[in-house]
């Protein structure tokens, strides 16, 4: 899915005007296989109530050390059987996030091989309109399942870890891990959309669970 056009942006309203500016040309990201990414290692997750977590992410320069991140990133999300993974989960604070929502598994009849989307730097936008209420699981929060309202559609611009930028407009589950990935990046988690009663009973347990590990 492209980008809106100027006309359904202006349909959309005034503020998504940056967005028609910044994605103006641009198309839709090519699959990333990792091809020349095969030294990556399964990174320590971090978990809540890590004050890691909480970091905003600064933008990346595109060298080596991207590259082994990005290897790092996909081989860690991967092995931890996750659908997506950012940067500051395990302990960097870089505006990086991998998304993968079939993690490894076949394809559906005509989609490509690859499912793996490298987003270096990303912004991201929601379309106004329909929201979706689902269940949301994160890496950083073992156990722990919550129902979230987000924006059904998104417009994501972002950069390959080879430095080439895309745009591209996608909604359904892709959308909704895409929101949850960028909010790792900003800060935000999965315990700032539950109700307090709730949100403050896990994190009593999460607590607790990590003094007794100490």
């Amino acid at each position: 899915m492209r980008p809106p056009s100027k006309a359904q942006i202006e349909e959309m309203g005034e503020g998504l005007a940056d967005m028609a500016r910044e994605t103006e040309g641009l198309g839709p990201p090519n699959p990333e296989f990792l091809k020349d990414c095969d030294d990556g290692e399964v990174k320590p997750i971090l978990t809540y109530p890590s004050p890691r977590l909480r970091e905003e992410a600064g933008e990346v320069e595109f060298n080596e050390d991207l590259r082994k991140l990005v290897a790092d990133l996909a081989t860690t999300m991967y092995a931890k059987n996750g659908l997506g993974i950012a940067a500051p989960q395990i302990g960097v604070p870089a505006r990086v996030f991998l998304v993968d929502i079939l993690n490894g598994q076949p394809p559906e009849p005509g989609k490509p091989i690859s499912q793996l989307l490298v987003a270096v730097n990303p912004k991201v936008w929601t379309v106004p309109g329909k929201m979706k209420t689902d269940a949301e699981r994160c890496l950083s929060f073992p156990d722990a399942v919550e129902v979230i309202n987000r924006p059904v559609q998104v417009i994501l611009k972002a950069y390959s870890y080879q430095g080439k930028p895309y745009a591209m407009g996608c909604g359904g589950d892709l959308a909704r891990a895409i929101q949850h990935e960028f909010d790792h990046l900003e800060g935000r988690l999965l315990i700032d959309y539950m109700p307090k009663k709730r949100a403050r009973s896990l994190r009593m347990r999460y607590v607790s669970n990590r003094r007794r590990r100490r």
